[in-house]
């Protein structure tokens, strides 16, 4: 079983966002006195992040999906994203793609950076926001043969570090 805890806090009550795609619902976060299941498996969920994309002080949980969509008949990776106000967790954002085949994600500051593969084989690192139903692409950070995610604001682009 792989099983990954995040914490983030909430009106000053700690919680736990777990994920584990051997699951039934696969994301799952646990409070003191309760816990919520969310994404079934078979999204098959491979990464959740705790974030608040829009600024409203509610935690909201990205969650890395694979899967098919009307217009993509191959599985492929995708981002979803659900709010949770302490009472419930609800489907915010269920992107059936950003544009480009997500490789990784991480968010700071009501940004989400995504590295995403390029049609000609290399990668980038692009910035989006939220914009009231959905994410809107700002720009391309960086573009380059090998791209990592370090941390929440850096990456390694062909062996240099860039920031934001």
């Amino acid at each position: 079983m792989i099983d990954i805890a995040l914490a983030f806090v909430l009106k000053g009550e700690s919680y736990f966002i777990n994920l584990d795609p051997t699951a039934a619902r696969s994301v799952s976060i646990v409070g003191t006195s309760r816990a919520w299941h969310f994404a079934p498996k078979s999204l098959g969920a491979w990464k959740a992040i705790p974030g608040d994309v829009d600024g409203n002080g509610k935690p909201d949980i990205l969650v890395g999906v694979n899967k098919k969509t009307h217009n993509i008949k191959q599985t492929h990776r995708t981002l979803f994203v659900y709010e949770f106000d302490g009472k419930e967790v609800k489907p915010k954002w269920l992107a059936s793609t950003l544009g480009r085949e997500l490789v990784d994600f991480q968010t700071v500051n009501q940004r989400i950076y995504a590295v995403e593969m390029l049609i000609y084989g290399g990668f980038a690192v692009a910035e989006y926001k939220w914009r009231g139903f959905g994410l809107q692409k700002l720009r391309d950070i960086a573009k380059g043969t090998m791209v990592q995610l370090v941390s929440a604001n850096e990456a390694k682009i062909d062996g240099k570090e860039v920031k934001w």
